[in-house]
């Protein structure tokens, strides 16, 4: 029942830049964004991404801003107050005989429940509507924890100002808001121009 409702919930969700499943597949992902940057060298204009990866985001998953997004999307507040209780449940670990002293989480949702991919979308969503709304012809690509911000245009000193202020803002939102921290050594920034990427770089943080 809980994955039932979960993936019923999803799929009644505005896409958002999903990806990685039936309706959207990676490789769909992944050839929209090629087709976009190819169309972009042949008409003359500008495409730039940041590509932003959360660090150990399912450990760092907070439950304040997980239940404030539920009650915002609409999500079952019975369902998740249920996961919730039992993420926090006291646990041991039995391992060769040995058992270890009882723990408690205090955060976190547990990677191998068959709602945490849901549960991760959930806590993305309100970052995702923000920067929807800040750029909505922004292209998102959202894998797991993993988001990427296509942004393009005629000009390059234009796409580069907004690459630039768009990729700070999405940091600053799922880092202020969310509570989630993004992993600025895996922070890439790419373009289809170089100097562009390493301007939009250099302006991050």
């Amino acid at each position: 029942f809980r994955r039932a409702w979960t993936q019923h919930w999803l799929a009644s969700l505005p896409g958002l830049g999903a990806a990685g499943h039936a309706g959207r597949t990676v490789q769909q992902a992944v050839w929209q964004q090629a087709a976009l940057c190819e169309h972009c060298l042949i008409a003359g204009r500008t495409a730039s991404a940041a590509m932003l990866d959360i660090s150990k985001a399912f450990e760092n998953i907070q439950y304040g801003p997980l239940l404030s997004a539920a009650e915002s999307f609409r999500f079952s507040l019975t369902l998740i107050f249920w996961l919730l209780t039992l993420f926090v449940a006291p646990r041991r670990i039995v391992l060769l005989g040995a058992v270890t002293r009882e723990i408690r989480a205090s955060q976190s949702v547990v990677p191998g429940d068959c709602n945490a991919d849901g549960l991760m979308r959930l806590i993305l969503l309100p970052s995702l509507t923000a920067i929807a709304s800040r750029c909505p012809r922004a292209l998102l690509t959202v894998v797991m924890d993993d988001l990427q911000i296509t942004v393009h245009g005629p000009g390059r000193s234009e796409t580069h100002s907004e690459a630039r202020a768009l990729a700070d803002f999405a940091v600053n939102h799922i880092e202020q808001q969310q509570l989630l921290p993004i992993s600025l050594k895996k922070l890439v920034v790419v373009s289809t121009h170089a100097k562009l990427a390493a301007h939009a770089w250099k302006g991050l943080r």
